[in-house]
């Protein structure tokens, strides 16, 4: 996939408080498969625990809006024709995660923008992603899958993300369906390369969310709303 361009700080701030109609949590990953080949849902238990031994990574210096700090982003994406599993790491000094299931108060986390159809724009009917902090639990995953009714009908796929804090970085895993699901949604990661076309996609890192106030940090992997180049 390329990558898209960052939205605004407005639209992830409703992004964050809004769970799709089935919750956060979303059953999913993929089919067994046959041959001897290990499917990446036998391969990769969604723990929050990522071994990027054997996957091609990405590594790169993401600037916050603010201007006052950065963060160390290093991802990996494979498919199996089956799910799309991602993982990622950044660095990240404080552990925020002031969320108890009424409502974003002061978290962090990463949401996974998908242009499916590689226009250049994130629109109804493509995929967004996205792992947050929570205290009770740990993290919470959403899919935000913009449906032409405007809600999800079901959560696809499983997430999930942990703080080392010795290390102070966060780690996350992603893996959801390529195929659509039984409402014909989601996970239409393919129709534009079936025309030639790859689909874009853009990784949005967000520090001390506070939806409320309003108020947070964002950081993007590919800065421009309109580029999709990258």
């Amino acid at each position: 996939m390329h990558g898209r361009g960052r939205t605004g700080r407005s639209a992830l701030l409703v992004m964050a408080t809004a769970v799709s109609a089935c919750g956060g949590g979303g059953g999913g990953g993929g089919g067994g498969g046959g041959g001897s080949v290990a499917t990446l849902a036998s391969r990769y238990p969604i723990d929050g625990v990522v071994d990027f031994t054997g996957l091609a990574t990405t590594t790169a210096t993401l600037p916050f809006q603010s201007g006052t700090h950065s963060t160390t982003f290093t991802y990996a994406i494979v498919n199996d024709d089956r799910d799309l599993y991602v993982a990622l790491e950044w660095t990240d000094p404080t552990f925020d995660h002031g969320y108890d299931f009424t409502g974003p108060q002061d978290i962090d986390g990463v949401d996974l923008l998908i242009d499916a159809d590689a226009d250049g724009t994130y629109e109804t009917g493509e995929d967004n992603r996205f792992v947050i902090t929570a205290t009770a639990v740990g993290a919470q995953y959403l899919d935000q899958h913009k449906s032409a009714s405007g809600a999800d009908v079901c959560g696809d796929g499983l997430g999930w993300l942990t703080y080392d804090a010795v290390n102070q970085r966060y780690q996350a895993e992603l893996r959801f369906p390529l195929a659509g699901d039984a409402q014909g949604e989601d996970a239409d990661l393919l129709a534009a390369a079936a025309s030639g076309t790859l689909p874009r996609f853009n990784f949005i890192v967000f520090d001390h969310l506070q939806p409320t106030v309003p108020a947070g940090d964002f950081a993007s992997l590919f800065p421009s709303d309109t580029d999709s180049s990258a």
